[in-house]
């Protein structure tokens, strides 16, 4: 039996209110959710956890500092586009998850790119549209 493998990001959190650095990551409607989360800090050590599903509407997280931190998650997680895009800076692994769209997940991001070595599984996806403009 073989690991999954999570899907892997990397983030620096926003100050969008208050002085709190924070991340958001909404869910498409259009699409069911179940997934488990690990938030990681510079060290690697699990900072937060925990299990979402479609009902959640969101994963957000505030941070007691403006850190990198890393995000991986194991599930089902269909589509990445309702996030704090500034937020985003690496996609480190595209890990098991099936995706269902990629439909503007990517657009308008300024990150720094994709260190991920692997590829997206896209075998369940009908829409890129503008998954990677501007």
């Amino acid at each position: 039996v073989s690991a999954v493998r999570p899907f892997i990001t990397s983030w620096l959190p926003e100050d969008e209110e208050e002085d709190e650095p924070l991340i958001s990551i909404g869910f498409n409607e259009d699409f069911d959710y179940q997934f488990s989360y690990q938030w990681k800090d510079e060290n690697g050590l699990v900072i937060e956890s925990g299990s979402l599903s479609t009902d959640d509407e969101e994963l957000f997280s505030e941070f007691s500092d403006f850190y990198e931190f890393t995000l991986e998650i194991i599930g089902d997680f269909p589509h990445f586009t309702n996030y704090f895009k500034s937020a985003l800076i690496d996609v480190n692994q595209w890990g098991d998850i099936e995706w269902g769209s990629f439909a503007g997940s990517f657009e308008n991001w300024t990150g720094v790119g994709f260190s991920a070595a692997d590829t997206p599984n896209l075998s369940q996806v009908t829409d890129m549209s503008n998954a990677f403009s501007d």
